[in-house]
């Protein structure tokens, strides 16, 4: 069964953004809903490899062009026709989309969704360069299938709160004071005080000083990460590792999961190598079958911008990223270079 990219084009703005919410709420991996408010950006958009194109509607002037499925919402329901009664709940809506997309219920496929989007998760660069962009969006889509918290234990931080600031509050309370009460029985209020929202997740603020990172042994760290998942209710951790330091592959070790970007060309494979040959030095051979190798994107510099001019509270309305990272999760034959084009081409159509 193919994922399904559906566009929602309707007349209505403000209609089209409560149907968005209710289908987003819905969180049925094999759907993935996005808004557009211009019949041109319909037009224009072409199907995803691996997937199916389809577009929801209420405009007689969408017709079909042989690459998208299309489907009406009229005054009648006609399913040979592919006409969907407009004038009904949105739940009676999308179990007729579903029938008409031949989609299973999220019902019976959350589970799997779940149970393989639970864990924590280790970002890094051997280039010490795109962890943040990755682990946002990484951020943003676990926690549309859970409960997950952005943690960034990079050298240089950008995320001090759900929107970039050209000048962070560094005097607010973050990693550093949650590290330090880590064996106090109250952690878990401490800890529900300090994190913030972030988007689809929650977030803690960095440490205020670099150096606290680096007197957190690893035996610590452990045992944070363990209180967060049991005493926090936290389905999943993201962590972004940005440079090598003493104890940054004890801290992977302790992942189920490690996102490490390769760059294209023979100087990326060489560095990935020379991980490799690092982890084999420090005993940790396990951690390779842990490893799921991704591209960051090329023009990188753009990408980071588009984090900046918008908050991540309107990240997981991209349906059609949000399905690329499901990839990652799902451990498909997808690549984080197949989303360059997508988020740059795309994030200006949803609203």
């Amino acid at each position: 069964m193919k994922e399904v990219t559906l566009l929602l084009y309707i007349r209505e703005e403000a209609y089209g953004r409560r149907l968005l919410r209710f289908l987003l709420n819905k969180k049925n991996p094999w759907l993935h809903p996005e808004l557009v408010t211009e019949q041109y950006h319909v037009e224009k958009r072409v199907c995803p490899k691996g997937e199916r194109l389809a577009v929801l509607t209420d405009s007689w002037a969408v017709q079909e062009d042989g690459k998208k499925e299309i489907i009406y919402l009229a005054n009648e329901p006609d399913r040979d026709r592919k006409r969907i009664f407009q004038y009904q709940k949105a739940e009676g809506i999308y179990t007729e989309l579903l029938t008409l997309l031949n989609l299973k219920p999220e019902q019976e496929t959350a589970k799997c969704d779940v149970e393989k989007a639970e864990g924590i998760y280790s970002v890094f660069s051997p280039e010490g360069i795109g962890t943040t962009v990755v682990s946002i969006y990484l951020s943003q889509y676990l926690g549309c299938h859970g409960t997950c918290l952005y943690l960034s234990v990079a050298g240089f931080p950008v995320y001090y709160g759900e929107d970039i600031q050209g000048n962070p509050d560094f005097e607010k309370e973050g990693l550093s004071e949650l590290l330090f009460s880590v064996m106090q029985e109250q952690f878990p209020e401490r800890e529900r005080k300090i994190r913030q929202s972030f988007g689809s997740a929650y977030m803690v603020p960095p440490m205020r000083n670099f150096k606290d990172i680096l007197d957190c042994k690893p035996k610590e760290w452990r045992h944070f990460l363990k209180r967060l998942r049991a005493d926090c209710g936290y389905d999943s951790i993201v962590v972004e590792l940005g440079q090598l330091m003493e104890h940054t592959l004890d801290y992977m070790e302790m992942s189920d999961r490690i996102i490490l970007l390769e760059r294209e060309g023979i100087c990326g494979r060489i560095r990935s190598t020379v991980f490799e040959r690092y982890c084999e030095q420090e005993g940790k051979n396990s951690m390779c079958s842990k490893i799921q190798k991704i591209r960051p994107p090329v023009e990188l510099s753009q990408w980071e911008d588009t984090l900046a001019e918008q908050s991540v509270s309107g990240l997981c309305q991209n349906g059609q990223v949000m399905s690329q990272v499901s990839g990652w999760i799902m451990e498909r034959n997808e690549n984080w270079y197949g989303l360059q084009k997508e988020i740059s081409g795309n994030t200006g159509e949803n609203t």
